[in-house]
């Protein structure tokens, strides 16, 4: 059936079809079989917006710098992990709070053109996904949806896009 998908639909039926393949279960013929064609569809589609989702060598040489310079001045575990307040923020080495900010502000200065190109994309990139496009969707009963996956909500609604 032809379907009209926003790009985001796309990369939310490959994630679920990752998932599915990680999962010991047994399916449906009439699954499978949807499963295989509408992964071959959608594949073109997942790896354009991969591709331009992929950050510019240049960016991933700032982004190298960056995490090298919060390196030298975080704190770090037994294992040698970086200690992160509320699983987000840095924890920086007593009085170093101030060297690493200086240091990536002036390298945020030296890299301007780039994280300015990169928010850029970014931007171009969130409205890909929000974009519409005609595919050919082979859809399912939900009677022939297995049981395990049912029984995921998150797995389920990643689907919804191909559930009759």
């Amino acid at each position: 059936m032809l379907k009209t998908l926003k790009n985001y639909q796309i990369m939310d039926l490959a994630e679920a079809f990752k998932r599915i393949a990680k999962m010991n279960i047994v399916s449906t013929k009439k699954f499978s079989y949807a499963l295989i064609l509408n992964d071959e569809v959608i594949q073109p589609n997942v790896k354009a917006i991969t591709t331009i989702a992929s950050p510019s060598e240049s960016y991933l040489e700032y982004e190298t710098k960056r995490h090298e310079i919060i390196s030298k001045y975080a704190e770090v575990d037994g294992d040698g992990n970086i200690i992160l307040n509320d699983n987000r923020w840095v924890t920086f080495k007593e009085g170093t709070t101030e060297l690493a900010t200086d240091e990536v502000k002036l390298l945020n200065e030296e890299y301007a053109d780039v994280i300015e190109l990169r928010n850029a994309d970014i931007d171009q990139y969130n409205e890909l996904l929000d974009s519409d496009v005609q595919l050919n969707i082979q859809m399912v009963d939900i009677d022939d949806v297995p049981d395990e996956v049912g029984k995921d909500l998150f797995l389920t609604k990643l689907l919804m896009t191909m559930i009759d």
